[in-house]
């Protein structure tokens, strides 16, 4: 007997049992351990960046949901992306482990066609040849190696609510980097000044 498939979605998503429709997980198949939407938020190397990942991971009788956060006083927003995946998969490899003999099945969902493209990649050449964010694609592959099988989806901005929770938490992480006591800026101003003429500096 022919399982019947879940009909996907035209509106928002906004719950798993919509998601698993959406990416063409059957209920009752055996198809997928954990899912991960990542988002960030930033421009370039010149200002700050957040970054913001929701993980579901698919437990015995239940699901489990975790949230993954974090920023750079100097960062890139493409490198904020990698690190919404990578943090995930840190935790599922270190903390968790790979237990299963078939591996462990993580949808990537992202609106990013950088990330899914770079995720489709299975050639460490490829990888090692990266312009940018070169050491974060070469982890992302190693963890492969150790049972991670990916499975990138690329959606609409804004198609799942959890993008949108996500695009939240990454822009207030990015709005709290850079800051810090005045006191430590005066200290830091002391002991290294900025702009300063190193030919007129003291031996």
């Amino acid at each position: 007997m022919k399982k019947k498939k879940l009909s996907k979605p035209k509106q928002k998503i906004t719950t798993l049992e919509t998601l698993r429709a959406y990416l063409g997980i059957q209920r009752d198949v055996d198809n997928w351990d954990g899912i991960v939407i990542p988002e960030s938020y930033g421009a370039d190397w010149t200002e700050t960046c957040g970054w913001a990942s929701v993980l579901i991971e698919k437990t015995e009788k239940t699901s489990r949901r975790s949230m993954f956060s974090g920023g750079f006083s100097i960062g890139d927003k493409t490198t904020a992306t990698l690190m919404g995946v990578l943090q995930p998969i840190l935790y599922l490899t270190n903390s968790q482990g790979i237990k299963s003999a078939k591996g462990y099945d993580l949808y990537v969902v992202s609106s990013s066609d950088y990330l899914v493209k770079g995720l489709k990649q299975n050639n460490p050449l490829w990888h090692s040849k990266m312009a940018n964010n070169r050491e974060l694609w070469i982890a992302i592959y190693a963890a492969k190696r150790r049972g991670l099988v990916i499975h990138p989806h690329l959606v609409p901005k804004d198609k799942l609510r959890l993008q949108s929770l996500a695009l939240e938490v990454a822009q207030d992480m990015q709005a709290g980097q850079g800051s810090y006591r005045p006191s430590l800026q005066i200290d830091l101003d002391r002991i290294t000044p900025d702009k300063v003429n190193i030919s007129e500096e003291e031996a």
